[in-house]
């Protein structure tokens, strides 16, 4: 979660910020949780199509998708 919001606050792409958090879950989530991939797809695809600034915070739910609101800690 720290890198996430290193990255919007340093100005990072959104675009490219979508594709670690594609990679994350392909390479180092593996099969620890096998639905992280599509969680991650989703939210590139959303990111995508919504545009900033409310990518945001569906950034902020694909990465941690256990709190009630997790764009909360935006």
């Amino acid at each position: 979660m720290d890198l996430f919001e290193y990255m919007l606050a340093a100005g990072e792409d959104v675009k490219y910020i979508a594709r670690r958090m594609l990679v994350a879950a392909s390479e180092e989530v593996g099969n620890a949780d096998p639905m992280a991939i599509c969680v991650a797809a989703s939210a590139a695809v959303a990111v995508e199509r919504v545009g900033m600034p409310e990518g945001r915070k569906i950034l902020a739910q694909a990465v941690s998708p256990r709190r009630d609101k997790g764009y909360d800690i935006l």
